[in-house]
């Protein structure tokens, strides 16, 4: 008797937790783009800017962007979490859309945080900091990243990182871990 009670509360827990999902997703429904070809169905009237900004796309096809870093030259450098790779995408036409994309790293270990300081590209993965020196110079051409720092833990699970040079000019990590 005691073993049906739990399995007849479970069951309603699940079905109250079934009729919640759908209610907040019929009211909140998630932004999703599954394909390049949908950029016009991007939700962009719904965002609101002060007067005289607007929003516009600057690419699409970008799989899992989720960091970016813009040069002084204006190269914006677009790191992702689960796609294992890191873009630079460039204007050059001045008509505020990307022409030119470069893949700069691929394979990579959830390389989520980019980051822009004195010329190079700081690239942060899951267990490791990368530096690609001379970044815009060599973008089209094989790049090969040193590897600057490499003592993080190794798993996965919310070990992405997010990175930052401050104005002391000090490449502040994920504040669990500090700087280096």
């Amino acid at each position: 008797m005691k073993f049906l009670r739990i399995i007849l509360i479970l069951i309603l827990i699940l079905v109250a937790a079934g009729i919640f999902v759908k209610y907040y997703y019929n009211v909140n429904p998630p932004l999703q783009l599954t394909s390049p070809d949908q950029q016009e169905e991007l939700p962009l009237q719904r965002l609101e800017v002060p007067q005289g900004f607007r929003v516009d796309t600057y690419t699409t096809g970008i799989e899992d962007a989720r960091s970016m870093a813009l040069s002084p030259q204006g190269t914006l450098y677009v790191g992702t979490k689960s796609a294992g790779k890191v873009y630079a995408l460039r204007d050059l036409n001045g008509d505020f859309k990307a022409d030119t994309l470069f893949t700069i790293l691929t394979g990579g270990n959830m390389p989520n945080g980019v980051a822009f300081h004195k010329g190079s590209l700081y690239v942060a993965e899951v267990n490791r900091i990368l530096r690609f020196s001379d970044i815009e110079n060599g973008l089209g051409k094989p790049l090969v990243p040193e590897v600057i720092y490499d003592h993080f833990p190794t798993e996965k699970h919310h070990g992405w990182k997010y990175i930052a040079f401050g104005p002391d000019n000090k490449l502040y990590v994920h504040p669990k871990y500090g700087w280096i």
